[in-house]
Order: structure tokens, then sequence, then C-alpha cells
């Protein structure tokens, strides 16, 4: 049986301005923020939103990914992370001050890119490998125009991996990901113009 889920319609554009940081925080303000809901196999509905807020300065890229589960009607992780854009690459720093990295993505090169990073929720050890497999013409949200999107394949874990093919624009933000194979249920993750109303309040509950 569908639930019905209160939802705010942005209709101005996918990437929302967040108005609501202090005065304290003018010097790295949040530029935009992205939106996403997260389908599983058997749904009908999203039942995970994430909201990726990302601010730049220095050159340093910030990105703060706030992860909702409806049935909870809470903000269930929080994870932040940096990275830094290098001539179509993007490198994932280990932390504010790391001003170098490791290639994370790369349209640069037919080699897949692999990161090794200890993964904040399981705290485990996990693999990313990145394969870039060209460009492709894609939907940008729910009402948007068509963009030309790099096109990777994506797999993390270890001995029990998950592939999937992820999208990005070309400032290497995410547009959407589709499960391929592997040790998970099916799903799809997309930008989306309409969140529920509960995520908005704690949201902005969250940088009063």
């Amino acid at each position: 049986m569908m639930r019905n889920i209160p939802v705010c319609l942005l209709k101005s554009s996918i990437i929302v301005s967040l108005m609501f940081f202090s005065a304290s925080c003018k010097k790295q303000q949040i530029e935009k923020t992205y939106y996403y809901s997260v389908i599983s196999k058997g749904d009908t509905i999203p039942h995970v939103f994430f909201a990726t807020a990302i601010s730049e300065k220095n050159g340093i890229r910030k990105a703060i990914q706030y992860r909702y589960n409806v049935d909870k009607n809470a903000i269930v992780d929080t994870l932040i992370e940096y990275y830094k854009l290098k001539d179509k690459e993007l490198y994932r720093l280990r932390n504010q001050n790391d001003n170098e990295g490791e290639c994370f993505l790369s349209v640069k090169t037919d080699k897949c890119v692999v990161f090794n990073h200890l993964d904040p929720i399981l705290n485990v050890a996990l693999c990313t490998k990145h394969c870039f497999v060209g460009k492709k013409t894609v939907k940008a949200g729910q009402e948007s125009d068509s963009i030309e999107a790099y096109v990777f394949l994506k797999e993390v874990g270890q001995q029990e991996s998950v592939t999937s093919k992820v999208y990005y624009n070309k400032s290497f933000v995410l547009v959407k990901e589709e499960y391929i194979k592997g040790f998970s249920p099916e799903f799809r993750r997309e930008l989306v113009n309409n969140i529920p109303e509960g995520f908005i309040y704690l949201l902005n509950s969250n940088h009063r």
C-alpha cells in the first residue's frame, strides 16, 4: 500500500541555495544543495533521500551529505568530505588541510581509478573503483533539460562488492546512480525536485 508522504515542490531549480547559515559562517557559505531520492527494488516510492550541500573555498570543495529516512522521519547519517578539482580529475582529500589528496574520478585515462578508504558507517576498509566509460546525454532531475554527463562503472567493496553505473556532470557532481549487480538490493539514486517536508524542516533546524 502506497504511503502518503508530504513533499515540498522546489520548482525554481534542482540546485537550491541554502540561506540559513549564520553570519559567523559567511566565510564558507553553502553555495548549492543537491537533493536525491533512492528507490529500492520492490518499492514504488522512495524511503530514503539525500541532501548534499557543497561549498567551495580556496579551491577546496566541502561536501556535507545528509541521509534522511522517511519511515523514521530522521536524518540518520551525516558525512563530510573534501575534494579538489584538477583538470578533468576529482581528488578526494583526507581532511580539509590535505592539499594533494588521491585521484577519485578521472576522464583523462582509460584505466580504472582505485581509492582505498575507511567506511565511516561500517568502520571497515573498503575499495572504491571508478572506470570511465564515456559520455551520455541524460536528464538531470525530474523537470530539467538534458545534460551531457560523464559515465563511470563504480565498484565498492572487497570480497563482496556492489557494481553500479554512475553519472556525473562536468563539475563532478553526481546526477544519478543505477545498480548493476552485487551484494546489495537493487536501487536507483537520482536528482529530484521534491523532498519530504520533514527533511526540509530538519535541514533548516540543523543550521539555525
